[in-house]
C-alpha cells in the first residue's frame, strides 16, 4: 500500500509559488485586521520576495482601503472597488460563522471569489501567495509553542512609506498630533471610556494642533469614540474615501509629530513609519502578548518611542501628553 502524500510545508508552498512559475503572483487577498497586515504580513511578503528573488513587477497586491501603497509595488487590486463594503462584511461574517475566527488561516470560498474577480479585472491568471502561509509560519509562536525569535527569521522589516496627501486635506502648519481612538476588546465602548477619550483629546488640544482620524464608515467592529469640538482639533472625516481610507490615515500619521490612540493597528503603522506613538488599553483581552512583544522588539531595534499605557496612566508621560 502506498503512503499518503504528505501535505507540503508552508515553506515548500511559498517556494513553489515564487520559483516554479513565471506567472504574476497575487499577494493576498488581505481583508482582515490592519495591525496584522503592517506588523506581520507586509514584512513576511518582503521576506519571501527577497528569499526567492522574486522580481517586484511580478507582485500584484490585493488589499483594501488603499493599503497597497505600503507594499511598494506597482500593481494592485483594491478590494473595495472589486466588491462593495457590504459584500466584504458579509464575506467576513460567513468566515466567522464557518471558522469562529476572522483570521485568514485558509483560502476560503469568498477569497476565491475575490481572486477570480481580480483575474477578470486584470485579464491575468495568477499564482497565489495567500495570508494563510503567514498564519502557518507564525501560529506556533502566537500559540506559545515556539520562541518569539522565530517570527523575525521570516520578516524583513523596513520603514513603511508615507503616502501622498490628498489635495482635499489641509493639515495644521504647526507640528501636530494624529489621534485615533476607537473601541476594541482592549478598549471597550463604555460611558467611562467615552468620557476619558474626550478628556484626553481636550488635554492634547491644549498643548497644540490635533488631527482626528475618524473614518467615514465602520469597516470592521472598531467604532470610533466621538471627540469634542475644539479650535485646535482638525477633522478630516469628510475627505476620507473608503477605497483610500487606510492610505489617507497613513499619509496623515506619517506627517505628524506623534500618534496617540487605541493600542492596535494604527499605532503599529505609526511605529513602522518611524513616528513616536502612545497607545492605550483599559483591559488586556482579545489580543496576544506576542503582538505587543513584536512591536516592542521593532521599537527597540529602531530606537523608536513606542508607549503602551493603561487608561489612567497618562500622567506617566506628562512631557508627551
Amino acid at each position: 500500500m502506498s503512503k499518503a502524500k504528505a501535505t507540503p510545508t508552508w515553506q515548500e508552498q511559498a517556494k513553489v509559488v515564487c520559483t516554479q512559475t513565471e506567472r504574476p503572483i497575487l499577494v493576498g487577498p488581505f481583508r482582515q485586521e490592519f495591525g496584522f497586515e503592517v506588523l506581520y504580513w507586509i514584512p513576511f511578503v518582503r521576506w519571501a520576495r527577497d528569499t526567492y528573488h522574486v522580481k517586484p513587477e511580478r507582485l500584484v497586491v490585493a488589499t483594501r482601503g488603499g493599503a497597497g501603497v505600503f507594499y511598494r509595488v506597482t500593481t494592485g487590486v483594491e478590494l473595495y472597488r472589486l466588491r462593495t463594503l457590504k459584500e466584504i462584511r458579509v464575506g467576513n461574517a460567513l468566515d466567522w460563522m464557518a471558522n469562529a475566527s476572522l483570521k485568514q488561516r485558509e483560502v476560503t470560498p469568498f477569497d476565491r471569489e475575490l481572486i477570480r474577480g481580480a483575474e477578470y479585472d486584470l485579464r491575468q491568471e495568477f499564482a497565489l501567495f495567500p495570508p494563510a502561509l503567514m498564519f502557518q509560519a507564525f501560529n506556533e509562536v502566537w500559540g506559545g509553542r515556539a520562541p518569539q525569535q522565530l517570527l523575525y527569521e521570516y520578516m524583513k522589516l523596513s520603514k513603511l512609506p508615507v503616502p501622498p496627501l490628498p489635495e482635499t486635506i489641509t493639515l495644521p502648519e504647526a507640528p501636530f498630533t494624529a489621534v485615533k481612538l476607537y473601541s476594541r476588546a482592549t478598549l471597550p465602548h463604555t460611558g467611562h471610556m467615552h468620557h476619558w477619550s474626550r478628556k484626553l483629546v481636550r488635554r492634547l488640544c491644549e498643548r497644540g494642533p490635533v488631527v482626528s482620524l475618524e473614518p467615514p464608515d465602520i469597516t470592521d467592529d472598531h467604532a470610533s469614540f466621538m471627540l469634542p469640538d475644539h479650535p485646535n482639533l482638525t477633522r478630516i472625516r469628510e475627505a476620507i474615501t473608503l477605497d483610500e481610507s487606510l492610505a489617507i490615515q497613513g499619509a496623515v500619521i506619517g506627517r505628524a509629530k506623534q500618534f496617540v490612540g487605541t493600542y492596535g493597528g494604527m499605532q503599529q503603522l505609526a511605529l513602522l513609519q518611524g513616528i513616536p506613538s502612545v497607545g492605550f488599553y483599559s483591559k488586556w483581552e482579545g489580543t496576544l502578548p506576542a503582538h505587543l512583544e513584536c512591536s516592542q522588539h521593532i521599537a527597540r531595534s529602531a530606537d523608536q518611542a513606542f508607549y503602551v499605557l493603561k487608561v489612567g496612566d497618562e500622567d506617566r508621560l506628562k512631557g508627551v501628553l
